[in-house]
Formats: C-alpha cells, sequence, structure tokens
C-alpha cells in the first residue's frame, strides 16, 4: 500500500489566489482533490495520507482539507507532516 502525500503551498498572489496542491507530485485543483484522492485509494483499505502545508497557509484551510480527506472510505488514518528547523 503506497502512502499518500497532500502537499498544500500558498499561490503566488499574483498569479492565483489561494491555495496549489498536489497529489505524489501531481497537482490537482481544490474542487477535485478528493475526487482524485477516492480514486488513487480504489477498493484498498488502510490507507495513509500525509499532509504538508507552507507555513503561509492558513490553518483553517488545511483543517478544511484534512477534514474532507477523513470521509474517503479506505483512508485510515491523516498525518500533518512536519519538518524539524
Amino acid at each position: 500500500i503506497q502512502d499518500l502525500c497532500v502537499y498544500v503551498e500558498k499561490a503566488d498572489q499574483a498569479h492565483n489566489k489561494g491555495e496549489r496542491l498536489d497529489i505524489n507530485g501531481t497537482a490537482v485543483t481544490s474542487k477535485d482533490i478528493i475526487a482524485e484522492l477516492k480514486r488513487r485509494v480504489g477498493n484498498e483499505q488502510g490507507k495513509m495520507v500525509y499532509i504538508k502545508a507552507d507555513r503561509d497557509v492558513k490553518h483553517g484551510t488545511v483543517t478544511e482539507i484534512v477534514d474532507q480527506i477523513k470521509c474517503i472510505e479506505g483512508i485510515a488514518h491523516v498525518a500533518l507532516a512536519t519538518q524539524r528547523a
């Protein structure tokens, strides 16, 4: 079972508002992220999803994404990935 990593990055203010998202290095839109995760999980059970977010991303945005991911069947755990300073 391959774990999934969702990366949330603050978008460049000049070109795009909101956040840029990717799953294991593949860009997705905020409206497509849940459908793409469901597709990748398929019929598997026990998937682990790690969330990595830039410091500039609002806490509420990350919380919203986590809450949506937790509702996907087949995903057993959602964890916030951190980096040592």
